[in-house]
């Protein structure tokens, strides 16, 4: 039962308000849970990974052609 509820439904049984000593104890009793609101910007943010460096991938030096040595006459 919602805070809300419990006080509407203390108002009707009782014809009067519940006082701050009633309210207490009747959370302390279990006989509603208190809501808690969170407003939408206090919310903590989704996680995101911190950015990484982008990996470099070794690049291997060309070959050198390779000379054939001209025949020799």
């Amino acid at each position: 039962m919602s805070k809300q509820d419990w006080l509407d439904y203390f108002e009707a049984v009782n014809g009067r308000s519940a006082s701050a000593e009633e309210i207490a104890q009747a959370l302390a009793a279990g006989e509603f849970q208190e809501e808690v609101v969170v407003p939408e910007a206090s919310q903590a943010p989704e996680f995101v990974a911190a950015p990484t460096a982008p990996v470099e991938e070794p690049v291997a030096a060309p070959e050198a052609p390779e000379f054939v040595a001209a025949p020799q006459e």
